[in-house]
């Protein structure tokens, strides 16, 4: 269930979540959006898309905080381009004062500064919550970690005959891992060993252009002591995304520089949900950046950019160099 957000007027009317947006009976002039994590950012596209005025407000210090850093300023560049605000900090709702106005206020204070961000509805999408509230599972022995079911590799609980695949265990809160978390459970059920490879999720975004990922973004491999190397690949110097009239984004691969390790790949563009499979597919089988470079792509198409940032990593991509296409 999503996130409740424990701030005065919480509950007034107006005040929706990503469930109550799908389900608005006609489009609103403005929205505030509060939150701009994964279901912030695609309910912000979404509605800007259709022409509405979008605020998106933050308490990080940039928006999709785990994306890596130069997807999310891009996108960041984007939605400002296209009419979106943003903003940071938090405090409380409040009604507009005025009488029969349809209008909803967040008001933030910082720094002694006080800002009011207007709409006519505030979407409250900070995130959503493990459903476990009245089941009882404490009371089973159960261990749990706040709401979620705490599981091991195998999708086992603390008893070892009761499993807890998808949502309710708090891992990753995404249909695709829920999915391959019931198919491993049910093959321990039925007498076999195995386990889910977490290493290896993806996380797609349905932005305005979309995102995906999968494994370290480049801040953390190097916090985790890794010296890296990566490769980027604009898709304006991609034909097929020429083509489409869609040049917005890049391909960002992340690899270990003594090892030739993939350590993550990072697409935001045209359609980045599908491109991500190839990077899955690399790091599942611990393939390196030239592994992928050797592999004969097919022209025109996108994935010629996945095939152009591996072999990036490398400064040697066929159709760019820094400063323009060649």
């Amino acid at each position: 269930r999503s996130a409740q957000l424990p701030v005065p007027g919480s509950d007034l009317p107006g005040v929706i979540d990503s469930e109550k947006a799908l389900d608005l009976a006609e489009l609103p002039k403005s929205m505030v959006v509060v939150g701009g994590g994964v279901i912030g950012m695609e309910m912000a596209c979404i509605f800007q898309g259709f022409g509405v005025f979008v605020e998106v407000i933050e308490m990080m210090p940039k928006i999709l905080p785990p994306v890596d850093r130069e997807v999310t300023d891009l996108l960041t560049r984007i939605v400002e381009r296209q009419g979106d605000e943003g903003s940071r900090e938090r405090e409380k709702f409040r009604k507009s004062g005025k009488a029969g106005e349809k209008t909803r206020k967040w008001s933030t204070l910082k720094n002694g500064v006080s800002r009011t961000a207007s709409g006519e509805y505030v979407l409250v999408a900070v995130g959503r919550v493990p459903a476990t509230e009245g089941l009882g599972l404490e009371g089973m022995g159960i261990a749990m970690n706040q709401k979620a079911v705490v599981t091991d590799a195998t999708l086992r609980t603390s008893l070892p005959w009761v499993y807890a695949p998808g949502d309710v265990n708090g891992k990753h809160l995404l249909a695709h891992v829920a999915y391959k978390e019931a198919e491993v459970a049910v093959q321990n059920i039925c007498g076999e060993h195995a386990t889910i490879d977490y290493r290896v999720v993806p996380n797609c975004i349905f932005s305005f252009p979309e995102i995906a990922s999968v494994g370290l973004t480049e801040d953390e491999a190097k916090a985790q002591g890794y010296r890296v190397r990566c490769g980027r690949f604009p898709f304006r110097a991609n034909g097929k995304a020429l083509i489409e009239g869609e040049v917005e984004g890049f391909v960002k691969i992340v690899s270990d520089e003594k090892s030739g390790e993939i350590l993550g790949v990072h697409i935001i563009g045209p359609s980045a949900s599908n491109l991500i499979g190839e990077g899955i597919l690399a790091m599942g089988l611990e393939a390196t950046p030239q592994e992928i470079a050797s592999a004969i792509h097919p022209h025109p198409t996108l994935s010629e950019a996945v095939m152009e940032a591996a072999e990036a990593v490398f400064g040697s991509p066929l159709h760019f160099v820094e400063g323009g296409i060649r």
